[in-house]
Formats: structure tokens, sequence, C-alpha cells
């Protein structure tokens, strides 16, 4: 039913929350277990997602001209926010997995953001990533590799490539994604 997904991301992110919470203080392991989350619902009629921590979602749109992306809730997002640092020297900054809101640690008030409500008009791609993922494809590349693609699938593991070969993979923080065509 439309609508639902507005209930459906709160219940998503609080429920992650509190599990997350309460397995901590059953393993004894209390600020111990923290992760970031990014969901994506996508109805018959509206598009809308949420985020907390650094994993990224990426909107592109504009038949793969144009994209937007949720704002990492990190130190290096605000440096970068006020011009100290530009969006490619995040990538390496050495303060990069610094993260300011995550799922795991208490929170005083609602710590996800979420996005505007989007009509289904034409054609939106929509990647999903971790740091460990986004840190190794550049946007412009993204781009281009979704225009080359014939699908979902063909995207990703596009990116996938350009992550393997670039990361380090005996130290590197995990690198998932999930790519999402919507027509």
């Amino acid at each position: 039913e439309k609508g639902n997904y507005r209930t459906f991301l709160e219940d998503a992110f609080n429920g992650a929350q509190e599990t997350l919470l309460k397995l901590q203080q059953e393993r004894e392991m209390v600020n111990a277990m923290k992760s970031t989350m990014v969901v994506l619902v996508v109805t018959g009629e509206e598009m809308k997602w949420a985020h907390i921590g650094d994993s990224r979602l990426y909107h592109i749109f504009n038949d793969a001209t144009k994209y937007e992306r949720t704002r990492d809730h990190s130190m290096i997002q605000i440096l970068c926010d006020v011009g100290e640092i530009s969006e490619e020297e995040m990538r390496k900054h050495p303060d990069r997995n610094k993260v300011l809101r995550v799922m795991g640690a208490e929170w005083s008030t609602k710590s996800f953001d979420k996005s505007a409500i989007l009509e289904r008009d034409g054609r939106h791609a929509f990647a999903l990533m971790t740091d460990g993922f986004w840190e190794y494809v550049l946007e412009d590349e993204m781009l281009e590799l979704l225009d080359n693609a014939t699908s979902a699938q063909e995207w990703l593991d596009s990116m996938k490539v350009l992550v393997e070969e670039r990361a380090d993979m005996t130290s590197t923080d995990n690198y998932s994604a999930i790519c999402v065509i919507v027509e």
C-alpha cells in the first residue's frame, strides 16, 4: 500500500538499533558492536531512502549524467563540506573511518537521515555501498560504467573489478554493494 515504506524505514533503523544494543548487553560487549546502514525503498509510485554512518547511496539520473549521494556522518564529510578537503581527498584521508553516527551506539535523538520522496518517473539507478566499496570507485567511473552496462548486475560487477584491483584485500574494510535500476 502506498506510504507504508515511511514506517518501514523508521522501523528498520529502530529495529536494527534495538537489536544491536540488546546483543551488546547479552554478550557483555557494550559499545563494541557498531554498524552503518543504508536502505532504499521503491514502490510502484515512489522511491525513498535512509542512511546512517558512511555507507552511501548514490542516486544516478538524467540518463546517467547526474548524481546525488547521501552525506556521510563523518569528520571527513564535515571537512569536505567546509572546503578543507576535496571529495577525492575523502577517499584517502587518515580519519576516513571516524564515523560520527552509527548503529550500536546510544542515540539521544534520531540519528539516521531520510531522503525526500521521489516519484517514479523515467530511469533511476541506485548504488548502495559500504565505505570499503565507494573508496575505490570514483563517481565519474560509476557514471561511465552505468552508461555501458546492460543491467544492474553488470554495473555492479564492473565496479567490483575496480575495487578488487585497487584495494588491499588484506586490510580493507568490507566491500559490499547493491545496484538497482528503476525504469
